[in-house]
């Protein structure tokens, strides 16, 4: 079971890196084409970064939550 959720964990990661990297590659497109931000604009790509980050970072709290205990606590 615990093998299991580790596996589960470790491929929520990756889809994270992989939508993380996804969106930084289209903010750097129309970063190029689009040379003037409004500060809404500017904001609104701020919080999706914060939201990106706070994903991270439960992502790597419940992976060191279950490395610490067994799968039984869970």
């Amino acid at each position: 079971k615990s093998a299991v959720a580790r596996e589960e964990l470790k491929k929520m990661q990756e889809d994270l890196h992989k939508g993380v990297r996804m969106f930084l590659d289209k903010l750097e497109k129309v970063g190029r084409e689009k040379t003037d931000w409004t500060l809404c604009e500017m904001g609104q790509v701020a919080d999706i970064m914060k939201d990106l980050s706070t994903v991270e970072k439960d992502i790597a709290k419940t992976h060191m939550l279950m490395s610490e205990h067994s799968s039984e606590v869970f």
